[in-house]
């Protein structure tokens, strides 16, 4: 068991990696997962990683993208997620406090508070879960299971922290990437030089990008509104509506495609259209509000 050091106390113990295995693994692991263009190779080049390195342990990765809240996803190894797992990512509050988080997570269901470690595995086990950040975002947990009767050592989540830093930042580097991508898809759609109002939006509602007409009438500069969340500009008497129909639409939910509601700051309702929605984003178009008979006699 070359590599393996192995500490045990009563035989309940299970082995942890020296300092030159573990220093080795960490060198080859930034390399590889850098090379690899999805997050599916990501986590199974990391999982085979650790699994060798901390043997006899269940393992698991849990993903999401803080701009997107599609869902979460989860790849693993020694054991299986319970279907619970994928509903909610229980995060610890101390350790979000510690995070600093940039994220605004009030509007994603994904996340929830828990004071607890609740096994995400089946069947049962020990074990704890560490949040992967990286830039003041939030992009899963990694999470470890021990068999039941076995201890988990004081310093073991310690030596997991090396590792799930990396996995963060991979993460971050290939989500970076997929927003550019989609960026440079809506660019044609938001020069186009029209004088309608198109706003694109990620799942979490946040403006993506938007053109110049949308600016104007939400009486904001383009590089303000990026990154802002779209229900802020919603006037407030029918923000609640609007934004659970936004919500649904956005998780999939079929609803019309059109839908009318105004901008803060404006009278005249526009009359919105979902003109294109994918499992990442949504572009929304409005035509100006036409001028009504009384305005055009004046």
């Amino acid at each position: 068991m070359s590599g393996i050091v192995q500490r045990r106390v009563k035989d309940r113990t299970l082995p942890v990696p020296s300092l030159s295995a573990a220093s080795v693994s960490l060198f080859e692991l930034s390399r590889q997962l850098h090379l690899d263009l999805n997050e599916r190779a990501i986590a199974a080049s990391f999982l085979d990683v650790i699994s060798n390195l901390f043997p006899r342990r269940i393992l698991g990765v849990r993903v999401l993208d803080p701009r997107l809240f599609q869902g979460i996803r989860g790849y693993n190894k020694g054991g299986e997620y319970h279907p619970d797992a994928f509903q909610t990512l229980l995060v610890n509050t101390a350790e979000l406090t510690r995070a600093q988080l940039k994220t605004p997570l009030k509007y994603c269901s994904l996340i929830t508070e828990s004071e607890e470690w609740l096994p995400p595995f089946s069947p049962a086990c020990t074990g704890f879960s560490i949040l992967l950040t990286a830039k003041g975002e939030l992009f899963g947990a990694l999470d470890v299971g021990f068999p039941l009767g076995r201890e988990v050592s004081a310093s073991e989540q310690d030596l997991f922290e090396p590792f799930a830093n990396i996995l963060a930042l991979s993460l971050s580097s290939l989500f970076v990437s997929q927003r550019l991508s989609s960026a440079l898809d809506d660019y044609g759609a938001i020069c186009n030089g029209t004088q309608n109002l198109v706003v694109s939006l990620n799942n979490s509602l946040q403006i993506n990008s938007c053109n110049h007409r949308f600016a104007e009438v939400a009486g904001r500069s383009r590089s303000s509104l990026v990154g802002t969340d779209f229900r802020e500009i919603i006037p407030e008497g029918i923000r609640p509506a609007i934004s659970n129909l936004l919500s649904d639409l956005a998780t999939g939910m079929p609803l019309p495609t059109s839908l009318s509601f105004p901008l803060m700051g404006n009278d005249r309702s526009f009359e919105w259209n979902i003109a294109g929605k994918n499992a990442k984003r949504m572009l929304l178009t409005a035509s100006p509000p036409q001028p009504t008979a009384e305005n055009s006699d004046q």
